[in-house]
């Protein structure tokens, strides 16, 4: 299995937000596809504007690069 075969996504209700429950999640969830799945890479998106998303993806370490146009 590599990574293009492995996807999620989430949704909170307004008030499961600011928990940092999707960090904890998606960190569990990077650390099964490097570890138990041998992942090298994990490329990641948002919708422009979701400012939180975007920084749980800096807490958790992710790089941004832009996608060429």
């Amino acid at each position: 299995m590599t990574m293009a075969d492995v996807g999620f996504g989430y949704a909170l209700e307004q008030r499961l937000r600011n928990r940092g429950l999707v960090t904890e999640a998606t960190a569990a969830i990077l650390a099964y596809c490097f570890v138990q799945l041998g992942t090298r890479t994990v490329t990641a998106s948002y919708k422009p504007g979701n400012l939180a998303s975007e920084r749980v993806m800096q807490k958790l370490g992710m790089c941004r690069h832009d996608a060429a146009t």
